[in-house]
């Protein structure tokens, strides 16, 4: 029977700049979002846009996605 050997690899996650960063603002009364933009002041404009016409509505949230990916680094 052979013998296996098994070395390990060290990994480092980073951001995926081959995929953009795409921001998004919610109202919370509502549930209404705006457009994915990779300008974060699109989502802030509509947000005062959506305030504007809907003055009960005080409160957002911005969601970011962002993509990530592991690097392999140095054998151990």
């Amino acid at each position: 029977m052979a013998r296996s050997t098994y070395r390990f690899r060290e990994h480092t996650l980073t951001p995926d700049t081959d995929n953009p960063t795409l921001h998004t603002m919610e109202c919370q009364a509502c549930g209404q979002a705006s457009s994915d933009s990779t300008d974060p002041r699109d989502g802030t404009r509509w947000a005062a846009d959506h305030f504007k016409a809907n003055p009960g509505h005080p409160t957002y949230q911005e969601h970011i996605e962002r993509s990530y990916r592991f690097e392999p680094g140095a054998w151990q």
